[in-house]
């Protein structure tokens, strides 16, 4: 099949339980649009279940407010043996005006999985058009990628030590239910995006003493799946603090009862924005790294940062001559 077979198209209105205090809309909630509109996609190509494995950094490049129409559009780019490289294009649409402006874009990667979660092969592949190859060569780069970035996840699924030598740290504990789960009893991957904004959104909040929004999310691997009846700890630390925007570091670990295992599911480091009531970047407060572990971490949220602004560069200028795809 050809990329361009597999795009689907969906279309949300900015409701105001989606959105903060200030009309604009919640960092998790687009984040679970965006994996589920991409599970949509992989699911129609494997003709089966399929669990979020991998994510690229996501960089909200707008703001979206109430009343916002948010367009998703989705497209299995690459097929290997049992995984699939989906791009999820983000518009919104000011419902008034009808400009339409590009919100953010997120490369991910799923794996088809059988009933038990176990991961299967897949018949179907990919054969790009002619204007198409450009696309399946980068997503094909992204997957050898990625294969680098998961190498060691049978050893980091037994990291699970708690983020305790942090001063600003938040933790909370979810019991997965079935209203969590896409398909059989695997926790939607969407979910969980929600819930990890949600408590870095409240100790964000908390530090500011303020209004925060969420700025970007850090690639992230998953290494072991959430099912239904799972203990969820929700483990986050500030990691770093600038001028307005701050770095926090969320760690989930998973354990079934009655099994008594611990497992470590992902990390990721997300930045927050801390805005006024008029939705303008304000100060923070000073932010002083005092054990080591929180030393550490300073210096390398420093080094983060170049990365992404040097990213959020790159992407605003490939997005000078962007044009509506829909």
């Amino acid at each position: 099949m050809r990329i361009k077979d597999t795009k689907i198209l969906t279309t949300y209105y900015v409701l105001p339980e989606y959105a903060n205090p200030i009309g604009t809309l919640y960092g998790g909630r687009m984040m679970n649009w965006i994996v589920l509109v991409g599970t949509i996609a992989a699911t129609k190509v494997s003709k089966g279940f399929t669990v979020l494995g991998s994510l690229d950094s996501i960089y909200f490049l707008e703001p979206v407010k109430l009343g916002h129409n948010v367009i998703l559009s989705a497209q299995v780019e690459y097929i290997s043996r049992s995984s699939m490289e989906v791009s999820v294009d983000v518009q919104l649409e000011e419902s008034a005006t009808k400009i339409i402006k590009h919100a953010t874009k997120a490369y991910m990667s799923f794996v088809a999985v059988d009933y038990q979660g176990r991961p299967r092969e897949l018949d179907e592949k990919i054969e790009p058009d002619n204007d198409e190859n450009d696309i399946y060569l980068k997503a094909k780069q992204r997957k050898e990628v990625r294969n680098e970035r998961i190498a060691d996840r049978k050893i980091k699924v037994n990291d699970i030590k708690l983020l305790d030598e942090f001063s600003w740290r938040l933790t909370t504990y979810r019991l997965a239910m079935p209203e969590d789960a896409f398909q059989g009893n695997l926790m939607f991957a969407g979910k969980l995006l929600m819930y990890i904004d949600e408590i870095a959104s409240i100790l964000a909040s908390k530090y500011s003493n303020g209004i925060c929004v969420t700025g970007s999310l850090e690639k992230m691997e998953f290494y072991s799946p959430i099912r239904i009846g799972d203990i969820i700890t929700l483990d986050a630390a500030i990691t770093g603090v600038w001028k307005s925007s701050m770095e926090i570091k969320v760690k989930i670990i998973a354990e079934t009862p009655f099994e008594n295992i611990k497992r470590h599911v992902c990390t990721v480091h997300t930045v927050f924005v801390n805005i006024d009531k008029n939705g303008k970047p304000t100060k923070l407060p000073e932010y002083t790294p005092k054990s080591e572990a929180e030393i550490k971490e300073w210096e390398e949220a420093n080094i983060r940062r170049n990365i992404r602004e040097k990213e959020l560069n790159e992407i605003r200028q490939s997005l000078k001559n962007y044009k509506v795809s829909y």
